[in-house]
């Protein structure tokens, strides 16, 4: 008897940021900044699916990625941390491989998040 994978199945997944600067973002907003990444990463996750080449291996196989370059974007000190968050995801997403991730970008000058 063999397992079958739903066509549908979704793939679990486990992403660690060991470390995450911001300039510009009141260290007591860091939790709030931490929940939107999570939310939105995880809504482009469900509306995108995984970026090409990382949901490609055997169901269960992982797929290690030592640093992912989210880019840089500017925004004013005292951003919303919902906004911050967003941003931060949608980096993480074009770091990951998924093109777009829906806002424009900054040069990544004074005050610009990394």
């Amino acid at each position: 008897m063999g397992v079958r994978r739903s066509p549908t199945a979704r793939p679990a997944i486990e992403l660690e940021i060991g470390q995450l600067v911001l300039d510009g973002v009141a260290p007591s907003d860091r939790h709030r900044v931490a929940a939107a990444v999570e939310s939105e990463l995880g809504r482009l996750l469900a509306e995108r699916g995984l970026p090409t080449g990382l949901g490609d291996g055997e169901p269960g196989s992982a797929v290690v990625l030592r640093n992912v370059d989210g880019g840089s974007f500017e925004h004013r000190p005292g951003s919303a941390p919902r906004l911050v968050g967003a941003r931060v995801a949608e980096g993480i997403y074009r770091g990951l491989g998924g093109g777009d991730g829906g806002s424009g970008r900054g040069d990544g000058g004074p005050g610009s998040g990394r």
